[in-house]
C-alpha cells in the first residue's frame, strides 16, 4: 500500500514596524495607496524588517523612504501577530517623536494628524485595530 505524504501549506510571516509618532498630542496616521490589496485603509506608518536591521532601525528607514521625515523611535508599546488570508503578521508598535519634516508620502497617500478621540473616525487595518485594542485606546 502505497502512502501518501502529506503536504503542509503555510502561510510567510512577516515581521513588521509601526510607529506611533507623536506630533505634541496628535500622531500620523495614512492611508493605503489605490494600487494596494487594501487600499483605502488606515494604518501606523512603518514597514517591513530586513534581516540586517534592528526593529528600531527598519522603523527609522521605513519613515524616512516612504514619508521624508525623521523620527525619534522611543519605546515598544505592543506586540501583536495577526493572520490575514494569505499571510501572517508580527507587528510591533513603537511610540516614537516626530523631530522634523512635513509628511511626502513616497505614493501619494492620505496622511493625518490625529488624536486618540478622532480613532473611529477611519477604517485601519485589522491588525492596527487589533493593536488600538491592546492599548486601551478603543471607545
Amino acid at each position: 500500500m502505497k502512502k501518501s505524504a502529506s503536504k503542509v501549506l503555510t502561510k510567510p510571516v512577516f515581521v513588521v514596524t509601526a510607529g506611533l509618532i507623536f506630533n505634541d498630542e496628535k500622531f500620523l496616521i495614512t492611508q493605503r495607496p489605490d494600487n494596494d490589496p487594501f487600499a483605502g485603509k488606515w494604518e501606523f506608518p512603518g514597514g517591513k524588517k530586513r534581516d540586517d536591521e534592528t526593529l528600531e532601525d527598519c522603523l527609522a528607514r521605513e519613515i524616512r523612504e516612504e514619508l521624508n521625515i525623521q523620527i525619534d523611535v522611543q519605546e515598544l508599546l505592543t506586540k501583536i501577530q495577526h493572520e490575514y488570508l494569505n499571510f501572517f503578521i508580527q507587528l510591533h508598535v513603537f511610540r516614537c517623536r516626530h523631530i522634523s519634516g512635513t509628511p511626502q508620502p513616497d505614493q501619494n497617500q492620505q496622511w493625518k494628524w490625529i488624536t486618540k478621540k478622532e480613532l473611529p473616525d477611519f477604517d485601519f487595518l485589522d491588525a492596527d485595530r487589533v493593536a488600538i485594542e491592546k492599548l486601551g485606546w478603543q471607545n
